[in-house]
């Protein structure tokens, strides 16, 4: 059985946490499994071994990211904007749909995806080779830096695809293997795309999130500017739950949660004395070193 190169997607909640580990395998190489039957003929058993061909992309919808969290690393996790103001858009586009103007935009778009669904099956399945994955700065100490860093090498490669058509095709010596090879726009693009979700790849749960938007509102007014270098901002679990509305064992709480996501670092303090935190690199946006096109070039 081959689904290769096809979409799963899950709409249950309950059924990925039990299949965790085979939507691992199925994301890679593939999966290979054993079932027993039994013989109707002569009442034995015999094993019979399947597999199933990958790479599979999985797409999934979950409620609560607590309980898959153990493989959220295998996925890019977009989270949904459940904000008034983004309601009252939903609901303006929805008023907007019944109207002239909006059904000659459903129209519009609609030759849009046609047009670029035509243009996917002129795309041919090169290899793609990246002359500059080695100039990636990413640091071991990061949170998770090893599910990080194949997506976005992964995103680059899906660009220089795309682009195929920009491209001159190039051969492998020994085989005569077709191969294409990225270049400065396909980084700059895949740039621009990844430094809006790197901070999403990691998920938070409700509490945690604003309370990390509280952070810095709190450090913003401590210091009266935007938050910049982490040295002179620091603050205490009872300032911040003072400042966020929450009890003090609340507050424990969503920090030990964010310290451990990586966006904030202890600082000072232990049993019996004040804990003091501030923002890691990684909420400053400094924690994952992007390819630069442009010194990239000046090296070249």
């Amino acid at each position: 059985m081959s689904l290769k190169n096809r979409i799963l997607v899950i709409d249950d909640e309950n059924s990925l946490k039990e299949i965790d580990s085979v939507l691992t395998s199925l994301q890679h190489k593939g999966l290979s499994y054993s079932v027993t039957h039994k013989s109707p003929e002569t009442g034995k058993l015999k094993s019979h071994d399947y597999k199933v061909k990958g790479p599979v992309s999985v797409m999934a919808s979950v409620t609560d990211m607590k309980s898959v969290k153990d493989i959220t690393d295998c996925f890019l996790v977009l989270k949904l904007d459940e904000s008034i103001v983004q309601t009252e858009k939903i609901l303006s586009k929805q008023r907007e749909v019944e109207t002239l103007d909006g059904i000659l935009k459903e129209k519009k778009s609609e030759f849009i995806k046609r047009k670029h669904r035509n243009a996917q099956k002129l795309l041919k399945n090169y290899a793609v080779v990246n002359p500059y994955a080695k100039e990636i700065d990413l640091k071991a100490d990061m949170p998770d830096a090893t599910s990080v860093q194949p997506k976005y090498l992964s995103l680059i490669q899906a660009v220089c695809l795309l682009r195929q058509y920009h491209k001159e095709v190039c051969r492998m010596e020994d085989s005569g293997d077709e191969y294409i090879e990225v270049d400065f726009f396909d980084i700059e693009i895949a740039n621009r795309v990844m430094s809006a979700v790197v901070k999403a790849a990691r998920p938070l749960s409700k509490d945690a999130d604003q309370a990390l938007k509280d952070t810095v509102e709190l450090l913003s007014e401590k210091t009266g500017v935007v938050c910049g270098e982490k040295g002179a901002l620091s603050f205490t679990v009872k300032e911040l739950a003072a400042f966020s509305r929450l009890t003090d064992y609340k507050a424990r709480t969503v920090i030990e949660e964010l310290e451990k996501a990586g966006y904030l670092e202890h600082l000072a303090g232990s049993n019996g004395k004040t804990m003091q935190y501030c923002l890691s690199k990684k909420e400053l946006g400094v924690d994952f070193e992007l390819l630069k096109p442009f010194e990239l070039k000046s090296k070249g």
